[in-house]
């Protein structure tokens, strides 16, 4: 995952030619933090920070929190261990990092993902 990619699926580009004339200008912007939810569960996308960007590293849990607000989700049901983990190491991919119902969703880099013949990609693990 790098940043500058613009990824659409190919029937989104097909609609979005279609709708576009050409020498339209476009704006992209650098969002280092995403935060998504789907069936539930929540999802923090953390990106490494451009060069200009460096500094901003120091104020990240604040602007998680107040994305986190913005949806609706109480930092209570935030597992900030794997929040920090994806701000050391950030993967660029959806990672989950909300409990449910006193479990969470594992992804495939936690290191306690490690039994024999267990799906390591989507597993539950109790909190």
């Amino acid at each position: 995952v790098t940043h500058g990619c613009l990824r659409l699926y190919p029937e989104h580009i097909e609609a979005l030619f279609g709708q576009v004339t050409l020498g339209t200008q476009v704006m992209f912007v650098s969002q280092p933090f995403k935060i998504g939810q789907a069936f539930g569960v929540t999802y923090l996308e953390a990106h490494p920070p451009l060069k200009e960007e460096q500094g901003r590293k120091q104020g990240a849990l604040g602007e998680i929190s107040r994305l986190l607000a913005d949806r609706g989700v109480s930092t209570a049901d935030v597992d900030w261990v794997t929040v920090r983990r994806e701000l050391q190491k950030p993967s660029g991919m959806p990672v989950p990092i909300t409990y449910i119902n006193g479990a969470r969703l594992m992804d495939a880099r936690d290191e306690t993902a490690s039994e024999p013949g267990e799906d390591t990609h989507r597993r539950v693990a109790q909190r």
